[in-house]
């Protein structure tokens, strides 16, 4: 049932080449009858909710947990990984903490970009209202982004020259010591 259900208008393309080592772990670890789980999980493949890979490795672990519960593991995993890139920073902090002391973008630009060429430091700034709508609160004490400390950071100069400059508001959280949005203005 699941191959007559494959590439058909918005469902899972396969060739039969590609589907075979999914299909040999199928056959293997689906039990008989097929549990309602496995069937969501199918399903989910089919709708492409899910890539057919991330169903197979599921199915093929010898203890796994139910479908739902295995979709929301991986969810919490995801977070835990997003939180702690969140605690890390995008930039490293003595970059950041260069650029805190800057009075306007305009004059983090040039502290920053001293042999740049002119296009980036003349490049309109957007004002850090045009960014509020869009900032997250911090997800650790959940500081609302107004409460945050907006930074425009600008990247080292030695980033500028290897042609990976990065400029833009970045909000940060001084009580959670955590760096929580970036707003990309001005990139080489």
């Amino acid at each position: 049932m699941f191959r007559s259900c494959c590439n058909h208008r918005h469902t899972l393309f396969v060739t039969d080449k590609w589907l075979r080592p999914h299909w040999e772990i199928m056959i293997v670890s689906l039990c008989e009858p097929i549990r309602d789980d496995e069937a969501e999980a199918l399903r989910s493949a089919l709708r492409q909710d899910v890539p057919l890979a991330f169903v197979t490795q599921w199915l093929s672990e010898p203890t796994r947990l139910a479908w739902n519960e295995h979709i929301a593991e991986v969810a919490r995993q995801r977070e835990q990984r997003r939180l702690e890139a969140v605690k890390q920073g995008y930039f490293l902090w003595n970059d950041v903490e260069a650029c805190r002391n800057c009075e306007s973008p305009a004059a983090a630009l040039s502290n920053g970009l001293r042999s740049a060429p002119a296009v980036y430091v003349t490049s309109r700034q957007k004002s850090r209202a045009e960014h509020t709508s869009q900032a997250q609160s911090c997800p650790f004490c959940g500081a609302n982004p107004d409460s945050l400390t907006w930074i425009y950071f600008v990247s080292p100069e030695s980033t500028w020259e290897k042609l990976c400059g990065r400029a833009g508001w970045l909000t940060v959280c001084d009580a959670c010591h955590a760096q929580i949005d970036f707003f990309l203005e001005v990139m080489n």
